[in-house]
């Protein structure tokens, strides 16, 4: 809490430490993430999905993505920014394989991705898995999603990539 002019409190509230956390992961500040997640733990007692989503960002960019794990699992419902945080946390730290299966689960949960599946192309390089990356473009297809310029100039990339 911060006192401010005299008798004024001021707490932080989700979106501040939202932001923290996102500054955190830029400059790959671990320490203060672990901070920052102990703080709101003592203080509101539960991680809301904003909060949530910002620290399994945090923890995947400044390399202990086991961590995103468990605040992910800890999350009472993880949404699609929850899982796309995830996915390509597995993928910024080299696990791809563990993208691909966590991307896998999330659709059979039902949940529709998004963008999250330039990381999975990104990750089906990075793999060197023609067939994962050939998965990926009919994911794209049969989803109508081929009206993103993101996803297309991902598919694009893949294909130059892979010499196709």
């Amino acid at each position: 809490m911060l006192e401010c002019h005299g008798n004024v409190s001021l707490q932080p509230d989700s979106f501040v430490y939202a932001i923290v956390l996102r500054a955190c992961s830029v400059v790959k500040n671990l320490s203060y993430g672990r901070e920052l997640h102990c703080r709101v733990l003592k203080i509101d007692g539960v991680v809301d999905s904003y909060v949530g989503n910002a620290l399994v960002s945090m923890y995947a960019s400044c390399g202990c993505v086991w961590d995103s794990v468990r605040v992910f699992n800890g999350m009472a419902r993880p949404d699609l920014v929850s899982w796309s945080s995830l996915i390509g946390g597995f993928v910024e730290n080299g696990l791809e394989e563990e993208g691909l299966r966590v991307f896998v689960e999330m659709v059979r949960s039902g949940i529709r991705p998004n963008v999250t599946v330039s990381s999975m192309v990104i990750g089906a390089l990075e793999l060197g898995s023609f067939g994962a990356g050939i998965q990926m473009h009919c994911c794209v297809a049969k989803m109508g999603m081929h009206s993103s310029l993101f996803l297309e100039n991902s598919l694009m990339n893949f294909y130059v990539k892979c010499r196709i």
